[in-house]
């Protein structure tokens, strides 16, 4: 766990402290300020520079409220801190399931969560630590990703809880979030690709927890990038598999990068192929069972 912040701050850090590509961080950075303002992050982003912001605050405002602690640092320092202490706790979560499953932070997707400072990594780490579970709410989509694998009293009580003191610092905030969702760009649902109508063999699958979260979040909005789909790196069962996913994402990236990435004209369906099938051949190859039935996990 140690080594993998350190890693993630390294990298995190080198990155922000270029001042042309400061890095997603600095969206819920520049919100927890205006916070602390006592203005509201979706009136300040992107009017209050709009050559670094080229959309709107698309977050819940609980994302803004657990960024405050960091604001007092300077940014690259900020941000550093931030993926350090997300990847400390997904190796410290992972680790727990076997050593091989580190091979996540070789992944396309980590890098560039790493880079830019997504929240993907600590809410995949929630699906490990049921602890963590009040940070679904941070990131919604991949939040029901990790419900679906391992849904627990943890993430039902804490989510509520937090949007009940995010609600106590701005009771409007939904309804400003809401207005900004509507001008989200770009984001692709996995199963209304041309792969997609593949990944509803899963129903037969539907025991397994991978296979609930591969399938429910192949339904939701994501990013047509590589870091949404970290999450999925919970699937591997064995150190083979989780080598080969590694490999295939490495080179995904670099043929989408190669290939113009978001400006691709087919790129969505790409992303969507190399990163959903290869878990869907993972977990049609293993028979539909799961754990007993004890209810919702206390822990």
């Amino acid at each position: 766990a140690l080594a993998a912040a350190l890693l993630g701050f390294a990298i995190a850090f080198v990155s922000m402290s270029r001042t042309d590509r400061p890095g997603d961080f600095l969206y819920w950075y520049t919100a927890a300020q205006a916070l602390l303002r006592g203005e509201s992050p979706y009136d300040v982003i992107p009017a209050i520079d709009p050559a670094r912001f080229e959309t709107n605050f698309f977050y819940p405002l609980p994302a803004a409220v657990l960024t405050v602690p960091f604001v007092a640092l300077p940014y690259a320092i900020a941000g550093g801190l931030f993926v350090a202490i997300s990847s400390g706790l997904l190796a410290y979560g992972l680790a727990r399931q076997g050593v091989y499953k580190l091979l996540i932070f070789a992944s396309a997707p980590y890098l560039i969560s790493a880079v830019i400072g997504t929240w993907t990594p600590v809410i995949a780490a929630a699906a490990v630590l049921p602890w963590l579970g009040f940070l679904a709410v941070v990131k919604p989509n991949v939040g029901l990703a990790s419900f679906l694998y391992r849904p627990t009293r943890w993430m039902v009580v804490g989510s509520v809880l937090l949007l009940a003191i995010s609600l106590v610092i701005r009771p409007g905030w939904p309804a400003e979030w809401f207005h900004d969702l509507m001008e989200v760009p770009g984001r692709v649902v996995p199963l209304l690709t041309p792969s997609g109508p593949l990944l509803l063999l899963l129903v037969t699958r539907w025991r397994r927890p991978e296979a609930r979260l591969l399938l429910g979040y192949a339904c939701v909005p994501q990013a047509p990038w590589f870091y949404d789909q970290l999450i999925l790196w919970l699937i591997p069962a064995t150190a083979r598999q989780s080598i080969n996913y590694v490999y295939i994402s490495l080179f995904s990236l670099l043929l989408w990068m190669y290939l113009g990435g978001v400006e691709w004209r087919y790129g969505t369906w790409f992303l969507s192929a190399v990163l959903y099938l290869p878990p869907l051949v993972m977990i049609m190859r293993r028979p539909n069972e799961g754990e007993p039935d004890r209810g919702w996990r206390d822990s």
